[in-house]
């Protein structure tokens, strides 16, 4: 049992970093070049210290990268496999939507020419504890599977909620596990662009050992 206050969902994260494929939102394989879509887009989950973009194409390409409040906005090298990467000097990376746009490179005296493009985004990010779920669920793993549900909790000021959390150890006896539970506010219409994300508002360490 957990009691919070002005809370809304959980997150529950292992001590221990991997490297996450993000999944699309929209389309980010076989893009018709001029483009002429929005950008390929992903969600990048909290806890997260570095990412990487990288483009397969038919002709010479590149392309910029960023959050979708636009800062910092990062640009990618130049060909027909260009890719680029970014670890922030403070170790953690903004959350919510990240957008990648590719353009043909010119000049092209006659117009552009027809080409296509496929994208793909990877994050370093503390891991996923598969092993806990809770009453609210969590929104941070649609980073990797975009069907994810979670069922936040409204909580009025001065108001208080109890959520269940769950353990459901698997691996070898002996084993120790730690990680962090993190109690998050789920944000809608961020300025300046409605961006979605969350707000870490709490941390609470823990380790268990399977028996």
């Amino acid at each position: 049992m957990l009691e919070i206050s002005k809370q809304n969902f959980q997150c529950w994260r292992l001590d221990s970093s991997t490297t996450l494929a993000l999944a699309p939102f929209s389309q980010a394989s076989g893009l018709a070049l001029p483009l002429v879509v929005g950008p390929p887009q992903w969600f990048m989950p909290t806890e997260a210290s570095a990412v990487s973009v990288t483009a397969t194409a038919s002709l010479p390409v590149e392309f910029d990268y960023q959050p979708n409040t636009g800062d910092p906005d990062l640009a990618s090298s130049i060909g027909t496999s260009p890719s680029g990467s970014y670890a922030p000097p403070a170790g953690n990376l903004a959350n919510g939507f990240w957008a990648a746009t590719p353009s043909e490179i010119g000049p092209y005296p006659a117009g552009a020419p027809a080409g296509t493009v496929s994208m793909a985004m990877t994050a370093t990010a503390k891991a996923f504890d598969t092993s806990i779920t809770s009453d609210t669920g969590d929104l941070e793993p649609a980073a990797i599977n975009p069907a994810t549900t979670f069922s936040p909790i409204v909580i009025n000021p001065g108001q208080t909620a109890t959520v269940n959390v769950t353990i459901t150890p698997s691996g070898p006896s002996g084993s120790v596990v730690s990680g962090t539970l993190y109690v998050d506010d789920f944000m809608t219409n961020v300025p300046a662009y409605g961006q979605q994300g969350a707000d870490e508002m709490g941390a609470i360490p823990y380790t268990y050992t399977i028996g």
